[in-house]
This record gives structure tokens, sequence and C-alpha cells, in this order.
């Protein structure tokens, strides 16, 4: 699927959100970025409705949004925005503007963190030695993974020393 297939396809399956950000957008005269964020600041009756709303739609999206798709929604109930280059201007749906660098934004953050975790292998663990470890790690004032990782160190070192 193109990128400009995607966008097409969140902005349909979020149309009754975007619809619903308008209204919230327009009882508070919110008109751009900067007059969204200084009012999601400073107004908490704006930010309630705002986060309700986006809880609804990360409800909807399965309980995770990415951001080509927070940027889609978040520029289609704003509206347009205006590009000036090489002596001329032309306008662009803020949509389609954010939407492309929530996509790229989204693809780097994928990027480095495949580059952070690639050495990194998932291990199961029993729910009742698991129970034991968050308990230990709360005694010790530390993060169960910290202490995991510890643990499992030590336990290698002690079984090569016997090998």
């Amino acid at each position: 699927m193109s990128i400009s297939d995607d966008l097409s396809e969140i902005y349909k399956r979020s149309k009754d959100h975007i619809v619903n950000l308008k209204e919230i957008n327009k009882r508070y005269n919110v008109d751009g970025l900067k007059k969204l964020v200084v009012t999601f600041r400073i107004n908490k009756e704006f930010r309630s409705e705002w986060n309700n709303s986006w809880a609804s739609i990360a409800k909807d999206e399965g309980g995770k949004i990415s951001l080509t798709t927070a940027g889609v929604i978040i520029g289609a109930s704003i509206g347009g925005v205006g590009i000036a280059t090489a002596g001329s201007a032309i306008g662009l749906p803020l949509a389609f503007v954010l939407g492309i660098g929530g996509f790229l934004l989204g693809s780097e953050v994928d990027t480095v963190k495949s580059k952070l975790t690639k050495n990194r292998k998932k291990i199961l663990i029993p729910g009742e030695t698991y129970d034991r470890i968050t308990v230990l790690a709360k005694e010790l004032n530390t993060k169960e993974k910290e202490l995991l990782d510890i643990l499992i160190i030590y336990a290698v070192e002690e079984w090569e020393s016997q090998l």
C-alpha cells in the first residue's frame, strides 16, 4: 500500500473522530497547532475533552495509535498549512503534512528501536518466579528488569565456573 493510500485509509477510518475533534476545536477557537498547544496547557475543560476523544480513538485503534494516525487526525481536525518555497506558496492539508511526518518519524523510531533491541532475546518466566522477583526488586529498590539482568548474569557465571 502506498503512503497516500495509507493516509487516505486512516482518514476514512477516523472520520467520526476527526469531526468530533473539529467540533471541540471550534468551541475553544483552536485554529492552529500553536493555539492547540496553548489551549491544551491552560484550559482544563478543553484538555479533558481532548483527552477523552483520544482515549476513544485509541480504543477504536485497538489500544495503540501510530504517529501517522495521530498526525492525520490532528492535521485533519485543524485544517491546512501554507508552505512557501522558491518565491511562491502552496497550501497543503495539514493532515497530509503531519501524516507524512508521523510516517517518517514512526519509521525512524522503529529503526532505532530495532537496533537497540537487536541483541536482546525474550525469555518466559513462570508467574510464581516473576512474583518472587517483583517482591525482591521492591525490597532492593530496583526495577524487575535490572534485577533479572543481574540474576541471569550471576547464574550463567556460576554454571560456567562449574564446567
